[in-house]
């Protein structure tokens, strides 16, 4: 599989290794997972250089969105599991 990055008109074609390592490897939920993590490091480094005076309960918000969409999905698996036994 060869993937085209269209920079200023200019294709390049990158070799199958690295845009399967690269551009194949980041789902949804990892996406979601990193942008969790960065989001919470960056408040909770301004927090503690006392560079913005959020509440704490602000701070931990992008922790908690995380494990929200977690609970969410099991739920939403899990009732898709339960409605169609002919699945299993």
């Amino acid at each position: 599989m060869t993937v085209f990055l269209v920079l200023y008109k200019v294709h390049v074609k990158l070799p199958a290794v690295i845009s399967d390592s690269v551009f194949f490897c980041l789902s949804n939920s990892k996406f979601l997972i990193y942008a969790c993590l960065l989001l919470f490091s960056v408040l909770l480094s301004l927090r503690l250089d006392d560079k913005i005076q959020w509440s704490y309960w602000a701070v931990f918000a992008p922790i908690w969105l995380w494990k929200l969409m977690v609970i969410v999905g099991a739920s939403v698996g899990t009732g898709v599991w339960a409605r169609n036994p002919q699945y299993r």
